[in-house]
């Protein structure tokens, strides 16, 4: 376990409203956990099924059975890592949540980081065509990212090609949880903070010039600020277009390579580190197409490299893989992939075909060569 700097005294919750038009409501502060049982007693629902896999299960499932005394509830465990995030797990959770009992009425709990939440999502969206969904996320990117936004995925063939839309009815983020996220984990889930500052910037851009760097990790009371301000970033651009299909989807920069990296070396790199090295892609194509200014490439490149994470792909990576896994991306809506590009920091760019921009794979390899 991390040893952090001793926290700062524990102050009341913060309560976002997530987007949308359901009222989906965001618990936010250090130790909002022992709200949990209060915010229940105003469902009516006959049982809760947390959803969690086996690390998160074994680190903190005790206190959430504790957390649920006297709540009828169910916790069902699945293996940690990417690879759960599937149709098999998918349909053997689901088995064991009709052997249990499961019914329209009940409460579907994602438990743990953004995997978790996703599969949690997906059940509560599907299941007899939709039940309720809650979460408790323990990771900072679960905190700060996944949890916002709507979409619920599973991966089959790609990443994230099948899903659906479902709204939580709540979200209770105690950012206590990350005093034991592993350090890896920890600052890969701060690149989506990093992606939210390069195509917005504005005043959030500025403090993570100012605040963010590696040793954040280390301190609870800054791991807190930032989580703070990561979810008013990214809630901002949420409002202005909840489905992510219009101007939101801006909220992809670096996901097209990330995703198709993430896919072909299995677990190698986290979700955070496929989209650092994706970010840097995204600028250095940016330039390369002559719509980045000179100095914003390296600007966008630092701000990823300042606390750790890699900007490079691996050279056993071949840029063949590379494509033909892009072509499965699920934002392509023609014969080229397509890419968000920046034209200076901070400032998506807009083109002819709007905020998404088809690259020929002459291009990309050329930029992918250039990246290692």
């Amino acid at each position: 376990m991390k040893t952090l700097t001793p926290p700062a005294p524990k102050t009341g919750p913060e309560i976002f409203q997530n987007v949308g038009k359901e009222k989906s409501p965001i618990y936010f502060g250090r130790g909002v956990l022992s709200l949990l049982p209060g915010i229940l007693q105003d469902l009516d629902f006959d049982t809760l099924y947390a959803v969690a896999d086996d690390g998160v299960e074994r680190i903190h499932g005790e206190a959430l059975r504790r957390t649920l005394h006297g709540v009828r509830h169910q916790v069902l465990v699945f293996p940690a890592g990417e690879r759960s995030k599937s149709l098999q797990t998918f349909e053997a959770l689901v088995g064991r949540l009709l052997e249990l009992g499961v019914t329209r009425r009940s409460l579907i709990l994602g438990f743990g980081g953004g995997v978790s939440g996703n599969l949690a999502g997906f059940l509560a969206g599907t299941l007899f065509r939709g039940i309720r969904l809650a979460h408790v996320p323990t990771t900072f990117q679960a905190q700060t990212d996944s949890t916002l936004s709507r979409k619920q995925a599973l991966n089959c063939h790609g990443k994230n090609l099948i899903g659906c839309f479902h709204t939580p009815c709540f979200t209770l983020s105690d950012t206590d949880w990350m005093a034991t996220e592993p350090r890896r984990s920890l600052l890969g889930g701060m690149s989506e903070s990093i992606k939210n500052a390069l195509i917005r910037g504005g005043d959030f851009h500025d403090y993570l010039v100012e605040h963010l760097d590696a040793a954040v990790a280390e301190d609870a009371e800054q791991l807190h600020d930032l989580a703070h301000q990561s979810i008013l970033s990214k809630l901002a651009i949420l409002r202005e277009d909840p489905t992510e299909k219009g101007e939101a989807v801006i909220l992809e920069y670096g996901h097209t390579l990330a995703h198709a990296l993430e896919m072909i070396t299995s677990g190698r790199f986290t979700h955070g580190e496929c989209v650092g090295i994706g970010m840097v892609f995204n600028a250095r194509l940016s330039r390369r197409l002559g719509i980045l200014q000179a100095g914003d490439e390296p600007a966008a490149e630092a701000l990823v490299a300042r606390i750790g994470l890699p900007t490079r792909l691996p050279a056993d990576v071949s840029s063949e893989a590379l494509l033909e896994a892009m072509r499965l991306d699920n934002k392509r809506r023609g014969r080229h992939i397509e890419f968000i590009l920046l034209e200076r920091v901070g400032r998506p760019h807009r083109g002819p075909h709007g905020l998404l921009h088809p690259v020929t794979d002459e291009c990309i390899r050329e930029t992918l060569e250039h990246c290692r």
